[in-house]
């Protein structure tokens, strides 16, 4: 057998584990994904095929032609009024998939008293911790900070480059930047996302 028969069968493997991890790591990412939620006539009809779905999803992101749809607004209103754009179940298979990956990379790195999003954490024990330092250092004060509408301002092309010191997959670059474009506002200052 020539080496360059051996390499481009050697490619051919890589390519297909490759894949095989992707379908893998995307399965893991539904499962998360459906964890806890209620089932809706959207997640029913992906869970009717869930491996198909799957499969079409590995086959644009290992192509490059996954492309993120549009979002669907929605008003919820509880204490405060809050304005969501909610994407499809497909596309937020995809951001799971990217949270997954970016949660091993980048959780380690964060702060220990930044609770939210965070595997092992959440608003209790961030409730439980706040009243253990407010008992240990009474005198002291809490700071309770969220950056309001943070998506919808902060500059998609410094945030790119944010990613781009840190993450170094391609295919996780790729749908990072798909899921960044796909969010922008309209007229740029109202905070208002397009929905397409």
């Amino acid at each position: 057998m020539t080496l360059s028969r051996r390499y481009a069968i050697k490619s051919i493997k890589c390519q297909k584990r490759n894949k095989f991890m992707l379908y893998q790591r995307l399965l893991i990412a539904w499962q998360n994904f459906r964890k806890g939620k209620k089932a809706t006539p959207e997640i029913n009809r992906f869970q009717y095929d869930p491996f198909a779905n799957l499969e079409q999803l590995v086959y644009e992101i290992d192509t490059r032609t996954y492309h993120h749809g549009g979002y669907r607004k929605v008003v919820i209103e509880e204490k405060k009024r809050r304005d969501l754009a909610v994407a499809t179940v497909r596309d937020r298979v995809a951001h799971r998939l990217v949270y997954d990956e970016l949660n091993g990379i980048c959780d380690k790195t964060f702060d220990p008293d930044v609770w939210s999003c965070r595997k092992s954490k959440g608003l209790h024990k961030c409730l439980a911790r706040t009243q253990r330092l407010v008992r240990k250092y009474h005198a002291d004060f809490i700071w309770r900070m969220d950056i309001s509408k943070f998506f919808d301002n902060v500059d998609h092309a410094i945030l790119k480059k944010c990613l781009r010191r840190r993450v170094h997959n391609p295919q996780t670059l790729y749908l990072c930047d798909e899921i960044i474009d796909s969010y922008t506002l309209a007229g740029g200052s109202d905070g208002q996302p397009v929905y397409q």
